[in-house]
């Protein structure tokens, strides 16, 4: 007698159980192997070889449930350590990957790009918040490195820009015309941390950033 041939056996209690879940548990699929020896055919029992192959499938659902649960833990253990360590980041100086600009009375913050090879033309897109083009900084041949760019704070017209939130676009061609990998950074202090559920983030002169994506830190002079 098959699994499925003794489901009408089974209590409706168990059958809503495994009704109610996509995938079975470890606790269903016993109770159909004891539903199953319970309400075998004396004259006829279940062929040992198949009886078999199911205790084989039980023990490897178990192996299989218990390991879910062991990486569970260690997952919850890596995202305290992770939430533990962002805050010792708190009065440090940190680089991390991001595109953003903040332009404020005490100034404007630097365009910094990295490129992996040397690149023929580097241009710089600008936009606002709402995404609309603002300005296009043009810094011609540059070196592969890293590299800090400056922006006047005037928009394509020559008109000072609001303060506010904005975000740049790296476009870098080699001697070919072809594109080449460029990477944006933001820097700064980090001055408090934030959480969203179980993400940490770093909070660096009034952005956050991911701590997925930070490169460097290093300790403010003076600490």
């Amino acid at each position: 007698m098959t699994i499925s041939a003794v489901q009408s056996a089974i209590s409706p209690e168990a059958q809503n159980v495994a009704s109610d879940n996509s995938a079975m548990g470890k606790t269903e699929f016993l109770a159909l192997l004891i539903a199953q020896l319970q309400n075998q055919d004396p004259l006829n029992p279940a062929d040992s070889t198949e009886f078999t192959s199911q205790l084989a499938q039980f023990s490897s659902l178990e192996q299989m449930t218990n390991m879910n649960d062991a990486l569970t833990g260690i997952g919850e253990s890596l995202g305290v350590n992770n939430n533990f360590q962002a805050v010792t980041y708190i009065g440090k100086e940190v680089v991390a990957e991001g595109k953003s600009l903040l332009v404020d009375a005490d100034g404007i913050d630097p365009i910094l790009v990295s490129l992996d090879t040397d690149a023929s033309t580097l241009n710089v897109n600008i936009y606002d918040h709402s995404g609309a083009f603002v300005r296009r900084i043009e810094a011609g041949s540059v070196e592969a490195g890293s590299h800090s760019l400056g922006w006047d704070g005037k928009n394509s017209l020559g008109n000072t820009v609001n303060e506010g939130w904005y975000s740049y676009e790296i476009q870098a061609e080699d001697s070919d015309g072809k594109a080449i990998d460029a990477q944006g950074f933001v820097s700064g202090t980090v001055s408090s941390v934030a959480y969203e559920g179980s993400v940490a983030y770093l909070n660096i002169g009034g952005r956050q950033v991911s701590m997925a994506d930070v490169i460097e830190v290093t300790t403010v002079a003076g600490e």
